[in-house]
Protein backbone atom coordinates (compact mmCIF):
# COMPACT_ATOMS: atom_id res chain seq x y z
CA UNK A 1 0.00 0.00 0.00
CA UNK A 2 1.21 3.42 -0.79
CA UNK A 3 2.26 5.49 2.19
CA UNK A 4 0.66 8.48 1.38
CA UNK A 5 -2.50 5.91 1.42
CA UNK A 6 -1.85 4.77 4.56
CA UNK A 7 -1.99 8.43 6.26
CA UNK A 8 -5.23 8.83 4.11
CA UNK A 9 -6.81 5.77 5.85
CA UNK A 10 -5.55 6.74 9.31
CA UNK A 11 -7.57 9.65 9.19
CA UNK A 12 -10.50 8.64 7.15
CA UNK A 13 -10.20 6.31 11.19
CA UNK A 14 -9.76 9.35 13.37
CA UNK A 15 -12.40 11.37 11.80
CA UNK A 16 -14.92 9.95 13.08
CA UNK A 17 -13.96 9.79 16.35
CA UNK A 18 -13.08 13.29 16.56
CA UNK A 19 -16.08 14.72 14.89
CA UNK A 20 -18.12 13.01 17.67
CA UNK A 21 -16.02 14.55 20.76
CA UNK A 22 -16.52 17.62 18.59
CA UNK A 23 -20.23 17.37 18.39
CA UNK A 24 -20.52 15.85 22.19
CA UNK A 25 -19.01 18.75 23.24
CA UNK A 26 -21.06 21.29 21.55
CA UNK A 27 -24.05 19.20 22.56
CA UNK A 28 -23.38 20.10 26.46
CA UNK A 29 -22.61 23.38 25.71
CA UNK A 30 -26.11 23.84 24.71
CA UNK A 31 -27.84 21.90 27.26
CA UNK A 32 -25.85 23.36 30.01
CA UNK A 33 -26.31 26.75 28.43
CA UNK A 34 -30.45 26.40 28.23
CA UNK A 35 -30.13 25.04 31.84
CA UNK A 36 -28.50 28.68 32.80
CA UNK A 37 -30.74 30.54 30.72
CA UNK A 38 -33.82 28.81 32.24
CA UNK A 39 -32.67 29.53 35.84
CA UNK A 40 -32.05 33.01 34.98
CA UNK A 41 -35.41 33.58 32.98
CA UNK A 42 -37.19 32.00 36.44
CA UNK A 43 -34.94 34.46 38.89
CA UNK A 44 -35.29 37.63 36.51
CA UNK A 45 -38.94 37.30 36.41
CA UNK A 46 -39.33 37.34 39.84
CA UNK A 47 -40.84 33.76 40.01
CA UNK A 48 -38.61 32.57 42.79
CA UNK A 49 -41.67 30.91 44.73
CA UNK A 50 -41.52 28.21 41.12
CA UNK A 51 -38.11 27.97 41.17
CA UNK A 52 -37.75 27.19 44.46
CA UNK A 53 -39.50 23.97 43.74
CA UNK A 54 -38.69 23.42 39.60
CA UNK A 55 -35.36 24.10 40.07
CA UNK A 56 -33.92 20.67 41.52
CA UNK A 57 -36.79 18.88 39.33
CA UNK A 58 -35.44 20.85 36.33
CA UNK A 59 -31.94 19.36 37.18
CA UNK A 60 -32.76 16.05 37.43
CA UNK A 61 -34.00 15.70 34.39
CA UNK A 62 -30.85 17.00 32.85
CA UNK A 63 -28.91 14.65 34.94
CA UNK A 64 -31.22 11.79 33.80
CA UNK A 65 -30.82 13.06 29.58
CA UNK A 66 -26.45 14.09 30.49
CA UNK A 67 -26.00 10.46 32.72
CA UNK A 68 -27.83 8.28 29.59
CA UNK A 69 -26.50 10.41 26.38
CA UNK A 70 -23.28 12.78 27.28
CA UNK A 71 -22.03 9.87 29.71
CA UNK A 72 -18.48 11.75 30.16
CA UNK A 73 -19.77 15.13 31.36
CA UNK A 74 -22.04 13.93 33.91
CA UNK A 75 -19.76 14.26 36.43
CA UNK A 76 -19.03 17.85 35.64
CA UNK A 77 -22.61 18.40 35.51
CA UNK A 78 -22.86 17.43 39.23
CA UNK A 79 -19.91 19.46 40.34
CA UNK A 80 -20.94 22.58 38.67
CA UNK A 81 -24.64 21.85 40.63
CA UNK A 82 -22.85 21.31 43.51
CA UNK A 83 -20.72 24.77 43.32
CA UNK A 84 -23.84 26.78 42.32
CA UNK A 85 -27.18 25.43 43.71
CA UNK A 86 -26.58 27.92 46.96
CA UNK A 87 -26.31 30.70 45.31
CA UNK A 88 -29.43 30.14 43.49
CA UNK A 89 -30.87 28.65 46.89
CA UNK A 90 -29.74 32.93 48.28
CA UNK A 91 -31.65 34.02 44.70
CA UNK A 92 -34.53 32.41 45.45
CA UNK A 93 -34.50 33.50 49.31
CA UNK A 94 -34.04 37.42 48.27
CA UNK A 95 -37.00 37.02 46.43
CA UNK A 96 -39.34 34.83 48.86
CA UNK A 97 -37.76 34.72 52.37
CA UNK A 98 -35.36 33.54 53.97
CA UNK A 99 -35.92 30.13 54.16
CA UNK A 100 -34.35 27.38 57.05
CA UNK A 101 -35.10 24.47 54.99
CA UNK A 102 -34.22 25.44 51.12
CA UNK A 103 -35.99 22.97 48.41
CA UNK A 104 -33.38 23.89 46.05
CA UNK A 105 -30.15 22.51 48.49
CA UNK A 106 -32.26 19.34 47.76
CA UNK A 107 -30.52 19.37 44.10
CA UNK A 108 -26.95 18.12 44.34
CA UNK A 109 -28.80 14.72 46.21
CA UNK A 110 -31.65 14.73 43.63
CA UNK A 111 -28.96 14.55 40.31
CA UNK A 112 -26.96 11.83 41.90
CA UNK A 113 -29.85 9.45 41.52
CA UNK A 114 -28.64 8.93 38.32
CA UNK A 115 -25.63 6.91 39.53
CA UNK A 116 -28.00 5.27 42.33
CA UNK A 117 -29.57 3.89 39.43
CA UNK A 118 -26.70 3.05 37.07
CA UNK A 119 -25.14 1.16 39.96
CA UNK A 120 -28.38 -1.03 40.54
CA UNK A 121 -28.06 -1.98 37.28
CA UNK A 122 -24.39 -3.57 37.85
CA UNK A 123 -24.24 -5.05 41.12
CA UNK A 124 -21.18 -7.35 40.52
CA UNK A 125 -19.33 -4.18 40.46
CA UNK A 126 -19.86 -3.73 43.66
CA UNK A 127 -17.75 -6.22 44.88
CA UNK A 128 -14.96 -6.35 42.38
CA UNK A 129 -11.61 -5.75 44.44
CA UNK A 130 -10.61 -1.95 44.12
CA UNK A 131 -14.34 -0.88 45.38
CA UNK A 132 -14.22 -3.03 48.68
CA UNK A 133 -13.00 0.29 51.61
CA UNK A 134 -15.89 1.87 49.08
CA UNK A 135 -18.57 -1.11 50.31
CA UNK A 136 -17.22 -0.96 54.00
CA UNK A 137 -17.95 3.08 54.03
CA UNK A 138 -21.20 1.89 52.58
CA UNK A 139 -21.58 -0.40 55.24
CA UNK A 140 -21.16 2.01 58.09
CA UNK A 141 -23.28 4.38 56.46
CA UNK A 142 -26.42 2.12 56.22
CA UNK A 143 -25.86 0.59 59.80
CA UNK A 144 -25.67 4.81 60.82
CA UNK A 145 -28.75 4.89 58.63
CA UNK A 146 -30.88 2.32 60.57
CA UNK A 147 -29.43 3.92 64.06
CA UNK A 148 -30.22 7.43 63.23
CA UNK A 149 -34.33 6.46 62.05
CA UNK A 150 -34.57 4.75 65.42
CA UNK A 151 -33.10 7.35 67.79
CA UNK A 152 -33.54 10.72 65.48
CA UNK A 153 -36.87 10.05 63.25
CA UNK A 154 -37.13 9.01 60.00
CA UNK A 155 -36.28 12.30 58.04
CA UNK A 156 -33.64 13.74 59.81
CA UNK A 157 -31.97 10.55 59.20
CA UNK A 158 -32.63 9.76 55.53
CA UNK A 159 -32.09 13.57 54.68
CA UNK A 160 -28.41 12.69 56.41
CA UNK A 161 -27.79 10.15 54.69
CA UNK A 162 -28.68 10.50 51.09
CA UNK A 163 -26.23 13.98 51.58
CA UNK A 164 -23.27 11.51 52.62
CA UNK A 165 -23.80 8.59 50.22
CA UNK A 166 -24.66 11.07 47.13
CA UNK A 167 -20.91 11.93 46.36
CA UNK A 168 -20.16 8.50 47.00
CA UNK A 169 -22.37 7.25 44.56
CA UNK A 170 -21.27 9.59 42.02
CA UNK A 171 -17.91 8.56 42.33
CA UNK A 172 -18.58 4.64 42.10
CA UNK A 173 -20.11 5.06 38.64
CA UNK A 174 -16.99 7.54 37.27
CA UNK A 175 -14.79 4.23 38.62
CA UNK A 176 -17.59 2.00 36.66
CA UNK A 177 -16.96 3.35 33.64
CA UNK A 178 -13.55 2.47 32.63
CA UNK A 179 -14.19 2.14 29.07
CA UNK A 180 -14.26 5.68 28.72
CA UNK A 181 -11.85 6.39 31.70
CA UNK A 182 -9.04 8.63 30.41
CA UNK A 183 -11.55 10.98 28.43
CA UNK A 184 -13.73 11.11 31.65
CA UNK A 185 -10.82 11.90 33.80
CA UNK A 186 -9.68 14.93 31.06
CA UNK A 187 -13.51 16.11 31.33
CA UNK A 188 -13.60 16.37 35.03
CA UNK A 189 -9.96 18.22 35.16
CA UNK A 190 -11.14 20.34 32.48
CA UNK A 191 -14.91 21.18 34.59
CA UNK A 192 -12.43 21.66 37.83
CA UNK A 193 -10.95 24.60 36.16
CA UNK A 194 -13.46 26.07 34.79
CA UNK A 195 -15.26 25.72 37.80
CA UNK A 196 -12.37 27.37 39.76
CA UNK A 197 -12.45 30.30 37.23
CA UNK A 198 -16.10 31.22 37.92
CA UNK A 199 -16.38 30.58 41.66
CA UNK A 200 -13.33 32.79 42.09
CA UNK A 201 -14.45 35.48 39.98
CA UNK A 202 -17.48 35.94 41.37
CA UNK A 203 -15.63 35.19 44.87
CA UNK A 204 -13.65 38.19 44.25
CA UNK A 205 -16.25 40.36 42.94
CA UNK A 206 -18.59 38.97 45.90
CA UNK A 207 -15.45 40.63 48.16
CA UNK A 208 -15.53 44.24 46.69
CA UNK A 209 -18.92 44.41 45.65
CA UNK A 210 -20.77 42.06 47.88
CA UNK A 211 -24.12 41.61 46.14
CA UNK A 212 -27.66 42.04 48.20
CA UNK A 213 -28.86 38.57 47.80
CA UNK A 214 -25.61 36.99 49.34
CA UNK A 215 -25.68 40.38 52.06
CA UNK A 216 -29.73 39.28 53.09
CA UNK A 217 -28.56 35.70 53.11
CA UNK A 218 -25.44 36.78 55.65
CA UNK A 219 -27.79 38.66 57.73
CA UNK A 220 -30.61 36.17 57.80
CA UNK A 221 -29.02 33.39 58.39
CA UNK A 222 -26.80 34.94 61.59
CA UNK A 223 -23.84 33.38 59.54
CA UNK A 224 -21.27 35.44 61.97
CA UNK A 225 -18.45 33.83 61.10
CA UNK A 226 -18.47 34.95 57.62
CA UNK A 227 -17.99 38.49 58.84
CA UNK A 228 -20.26 41.39 58.47
CA UNK A 229 -22.34 41.66 55.53
CA UNK A 230 -20.18 44.85 54.15
CA UNK A 231 -17.97 44.72 50.89
CA UNK A 232 -14.21 44.25 52.00
CA UNK A 233 -15.61 42.85 55.11
CA UNK A 234 -16.21 40.02 54.38
CA UNK A 235 -15.27 36.29 54.43
CA UNK A 236 -15.80 34.84 50.61
CA UNK A 237 -17.63 32.14 50.44
CA UNK A 238 -18.45 32.57 46.21
CA UNK A 239 -21.65 30.39 45.19
CA UNK A 240 -21.41 28.47 48.34
CA UNK A 241 -22.37 28.18 51.53
CA UNK A 242 -19.38 29.27 53.55
CA UNK A 243 -16.04 30.51 52.96
CA UNK A 244 -14.78 26.74 54.69
CA UNK A 245 -15.84 24.17 51.46
CA UNK A 246 -15.59 27.30 49.58
CA UNK A 247 -11.95 27.42 50.06
CA UNK A 248 -11.68 23.51 49.74
CA UNK A 249 -13.58 23.59 46.41
CA UNK A 250 -10.89 26.43 45.19
CA UNK A 251 -7.84 24.01 46.85
CA UNK A 252 -9.20 21.10 44.66
CA UNK A 253 -8.74 23.24 41.59
CA UNK A 254 -5.77 24.66 42.71
CA UNK A 255 -3.97 21.04 42.75
CA UNK A 256 -5.34 20.21 39.35
CA UNK A 257 -4.45 23.19 37.55
CA UNK A 258 -0.92 22.13 38.01
CA UNK A 259 -1.51 19.57 35.59
CA UNK A 260 -3.90 21.28 32.82
CA UNK A 261 -2.18 23.16 29.69
CA UNK A 262 -3.93 25.74 27.79
CA UNK A 263 -5.09 28.84 27.89
CA UNK A 264 -7.94 27.85 30.36
CA UNK A 265 -5.25 26.83 33.11
CA UNK A 266 -2.82 30.20 32.67
CA UNK A 267 -6.74 32.20 33.31
CA UNK A 268 -8.14 30.20 35.79
CA UNK A 269 -5.19 30.17 38.35
CA UNK A 270 -4.33 33.44 39.03
CA UNK A 271 -7.69 33.90 39.60
CA UNK A 272 -8.23 30.82 42.09
CA UNK A 273 -4.87 32.02 44.31
CA UNK A 274 -6.00 35.39 44.93
CA UNK A 275 -9.64 33.86 45.79
CA UNK A 276 -8.04 30.97 47.85
CA UNK A 277 -6.24 34.12 49.89
CA UNK A 278 -9.00 36.22 50.32
CA UNK A 279 -11.06 33.34 52.06
CA UNK A 280 -9.29 33.62 54.92
CA UNK A 281 -9.41 29.51 55.43
CA UNK A 282 -6.12 29.04 56.87
CA UNK A 283 -7.04 24.98 57.19
CA UNK A 284 -7.70 24.91 53.35
CA UNK A 285 -4.20 26.93 52.36
CA UNK A 286 -2.73 23.29 54.76
CA UNK A 287 -4.42 21.35 52.57
CA UNK A 288 -3.13 22.66 49.44
CA UNK A 289 0.21 22.43 50.61
CA UNK A 290 -0.13 18.68 51.69
CA UNK A 291 -1.67 18.07 48.40
CA UNK A 292 1.03 19.93 46.20
CA UNK A 293 3.71 18.41 48.32
CA UNK A 294 2.61 14.82 47.00
CA UNK A 295 1.79 15.71 43.99
CA UNK A 296 5.74 17.29 43.40
CA UNK A 297 7.07 14.34 45.00
CA UNK A 298 4.83 12.10 42.61
CA UNK A 299 5.35 13.45 38.84
CA UNK A 300 8.40 13.36 36.78
CA UNK A 301 11.08 15.53 36.28
CA UNK A 302 9.75 17.90 33.39
CA UNK A 303 6.29 17.93 34.83
CA UNK A 304 8.10 18.82 38.73
CA UNK A 305 10.08 22.41 36.05
CA UNK A 306 7.05 23.18 34.93
CA UNK A 307 5.30 22.92 38.27
CA UNK A 308 7.58 25.15 39.81
CA UNK A 309 7.21 27.93 36.71
CA UNK A 310 3.37 27.38 37.60
CA UNK A 311 3.33 27.90 41.41
CA UNK A 312 6.22 30.95 40.59
CA UNK A 313 3.96 32.36 38.13
CA UNK A 314 1.05 32.04 40.55
CA UNK A 315 3.26 33.82 43.39
CA UNK A 316 3.80 36.81 41.28
CA UNK A 317 0.74 37.55 40.04
CA UNK A 318 -0.68 37.11 43.44
CA UNK A 319 1.97 39.53 44.72
CA UNK A 320 0.67 41.93 42.15
CA UNK A 321 -2.69 41.43 43.40
CA UNK A 322 -2.32 41.76 46.91
CA UNK A 323 0.67 44.65 46.87
CA UNK A 324 -0.53 47.82 48.91
CA UNK A 325 -3.87 46.92 49.17
CA UNK A 326 -6.87 45.99 50.80
CA UNK A 327 -6.42 42.75 50.04
CA UNK A 328 -2.83 42.53 51.65
CA UNK A 329 -4.35 43.68 54.32
CA UNK A 330 -6.75 41.21 54.52
CA UNK A 331 -4.50 37.80 53.74
CA UNK A 332 -1.22 39.18 56.07
CA UNK A 333 -3.57 39.73 59.13
CA UNK A 334 -4.77 36.01 58.14
CA UNK A 335 -0.98 35.08 58.02
CA UNK A 336 -0.38 36.62 61.30
CA UNK A 337 -2.78 34.68 63.44
CA UNK A 338 -0.80 31.64 62.32
CA UNK A 339 2.25 32.70 64.71
CA UNK A 340 0.02 33.20 67.56
CA UNK A 341 -2.42 30.57 67.38
CA UNK A 342 -2.90 29.94 71.00
CA UNK A 343 -4.61 33.79 71.05
CA UNK A 344 -6.92 33.06 67.82
CA UNK A 345 -10.73 32.78 68.98
CA UNK A 346 -10.94 30.19 66.19
CA UNK A 347 -8.16 27.79 67.89
CA UNK A 348 -9.91 27.94 71.26
CA UNK A 349 -13.51 27.29 69.93
CA UNK A 350 -12.08 24.27 68.54
CA UNK A 351 -9.91 22.93 71.21
CA UNK A 352 -13.19 23.62 73.23
CA UNK A 353 -15.51 21.90 70.80
CA UNK A 354 -12.83 18.74 70.85
CA UNK A 355 -12.65 18.68 74.51
CA UNK A 356 -16.64 18.92 74.98
CA UNK A 357 -16.94 15.93 72.19
CA UNK A 358 -14.34 14.15 72.96
CA UNK A 359 -16.44 13.61 76.68
CA UNK A 360 -19.67 12.62 74.97
CA UNK A 361 -18.11 10.32 72.32
CA UNK A 362 -16.83 8.15 75.52
CA UNK A 363 -20.37 8.52 77.04
CA UNK A 364 -22.02 7.38 74.23
CA UNK A 365 -20.33 4.65 72.59
CA UNK A 366 -22.92 3.93 70.15
CA UNK A 367 -23.04 7.14 68.63
CA UNK A 368 -26.21 9.37 67.78
CA UNK A 369 -26.56 7.95 63.76
CA UNK A 370 -27.52 9.93 60.98
CA UNK A 371 -29.68 12.97 61.83
CA UNK A 372 -28.32 13.55 65.36
CA UNK A 373 -26.85 17.11 64.38
CA UNK A 374 -26.19 19.57 61.66
CA UNK A 375 -28.57 21.14 59.38
CA UNK A 376 -30.26 17.66 59.05
CA UNK A 377 -32.21 18.37 62.59
CA UNK A 378 -34.19 21.34 61.28
CA UNK A 379 -36.22 18.62 60.23
CA UNK A 380 -37.26 17.62 63.36
CA UNK A 381 -37.30 20.78 65.28
CA UNK A 382 -33.95 20.12 67.55
CA UNK A 383 -31.58 22.55 65.70
CA UNK A 384 -28.75 20.66 67.23
CA UNK A 385 -25.52 22.06 66.06
CA UNK A 386 -22.84 20.83 63.53
CA UNK A 387 -19.49 19.70 64.06
CA UNK A 388 -16.47 21.08 62.73
CA UNK A 389 -14.24 18.27 62.44
CA UNK A 390 -14.24 14.63 61.09
CA UNK A 391 -12.14 13.31 63.47
CA UNK A 392 -14.63 13.98 65.85
CA UNK A 393 -17.73 13.66 63.61
CA UNK A 394 -16.72 9.90 62.86
CA UNK A 395 -17.09 8.36 66.04
CA UNK A 396 -20.12 10.90 67.02
CA UNK A 397 -22.14 9.82 64.37
CA UNK A 398 -20.87 5.90 63.68
CA UNK A 399 -20.41 5.07 67.66
CA UNK A 400 -16.74 3.68 68.55
CA UNK A 401 -17.33 0.61 66.27
CA UNK A 402 -18.76 2.19 62.93
CA UNK A 403 -15.96 4.66 63.59
CA UNK A 404 -13.26 2.08 64.09
CA UNK A 405 -14.36 0.39 60.44
CA UNK A 406 -14.61 3.50 58.88
CA UNK A 407 -11.13 4.95 59.87
CA UNK A 408 -10.01 1.37 58.50
CA UNK A 409 -11.92 1.58 55.32
CA UNK A 410 -10.19 5.26 54.68
CA UNK A 411 -6.41 3.42 55.93
CA UNK A 412 -6.87 0.81 53.22
CA UNK A 413 -8.63 3.58 50.54
CA UNK A 414 -5.41 5.62 51.36
CA UNK A 415 -3.13 2.19 51.05
CA UNK A 416 -4.36 1.62 47.74
CA UNK A 417 -4.44 4.81 46.07
CA UNK A 418 -0.92 5.54 46.95
CA UNK A 419 0.38 2.12 45.58
CA UNK A 420 -1.52 2.93 42.29
CA UNK A 421 -0.19 6.24 41.90
CA UNK A 422 3.15 4.94 43.16
CA UNK A 423 3.19 2.86 39.46
CA UNK A 424 1.56 5.09 37.08
CA UNK A 425 3.01 8.15 35.03
CA UNK A 426 -0.73 9.18 34.51
CA UNK A 427 -0.59 13.48 36.06
CA UNK A 428 -4.51 13.04 36.46
CA UNK A 429 -4.44 10.26 38.85
CA UNK A 430 -1.56 11.66 40.55
CA UNK A 431 -3.69 14.75 41.02
CA UNK A 432 -6.32 13.48 41.85
CA UNK A 433 -4.60 11.26 44.95
CA UNK A 434 -3.11 14.26 45.67
CA UNK A 435 -6.37 16.13 45.95
CA UNK A 436 -7.89 12.98 48.13
CA UNK A 437 -5.25 13.42 50.85
CA UNK A 438 -5.33 17.41 50.48
CA UNK A 439 -9.00 16.80 51.67
CA UNK A 440 -8.64 13.89 53.97
CA UNK A 441 -6.50 16.31 55.81
CA UNK A 442 -9.45 18.66 56.22
CA UNK A 443 -10.84 16.03 58.90
CA UNK A 444 -8.92 18.00 61.44
CA UNK A 445 -10.99 21.28 61.15
CA UNK A 446 -14.03 19.88 58.77
CA UNK A 447 -16.34 17.86 57.50
CA UNK A 448 -14.94 16.21 54.57
CA UNK A 449 -17.43 13.62 53.70
CA UNK A 450 -20.38 15.16 52.36
CA UNK A 451 -21.52 18.08 50.40
CA UNK A 452 -18.59 19.66 48.10
CA UNK A 453 -15.78 18.66 50.17
CA UNK A 454 -17.24 14.66 49.91
CA UNK A 455 -17.91 14.86 46.23
CA UNK A 456 -13.90 16.31 45.82
CA UNK A 457 -12.53 13.92 48.03
CA UNK A 458 -14.27 10.34 46.80
CA UNK A 459 -13.69 11.58 43.05
CA UNK A 460 -9.82 11.93 43.57
CA UNK A 461 -10.07 8.28 45.34
CA UNK A 462 -12.45 7.48 41.93
CA UNK A 463 -10.25 8.81 39.92
CA UNK A 464 -7.02 7.75 41.35
CA UNK A 465 -8.06 4.04 41.51
CA UNK A 466 -9.62 3.98 38.09
CA UNK A 467 -8.07 1.48 35.22
CA UNK A 468 -9.40 2.52 32.46
CA UNK A 469 -9.11 0.42 29.18
CA UNK A 470 -8.86 3.36 26.81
Amino acid sequence: MNPSESVLNQKTVLLPSDLKRRHQGFRILITLSSLIGITAAMTMGHLGRIENYAFPIICFLYSLYIGRYERNYYVPFVWLIWLFAPEVRRLVDWQIGYQTVSPVMVTPVAISLFAYFELFRTPNFIFSRPVLPFLLVLFVYFLSYLLGMLQNGVFSATYDFVIYLSPLAVALLLMLDTSNGMQNRQTIVNFFAIGLLAISVYGIYQFFDLPPWDAYWLQESKFDSAGQALAEQVRIFGPLNSPQPYGDALMAGLIFIFVQRGILALVSAPFGFVAFGVSQVRSAWGGWLIGFLYLFTSIGGRSRVRAIFGLAFAAIVLAGFAAGGVISEVVNERIQTLSNIQQDNSFQARQSQYLDYFVTDLSNPLGTGFGGFGDSTKLNGTNQSGIDAGVIEIPQLFGWPGGILFFFALFKLSVSINSAVRVTNDRTKIAAAAMFFALLSQNLFSIAFSGVFGFCLWIGAAMALSSPRS
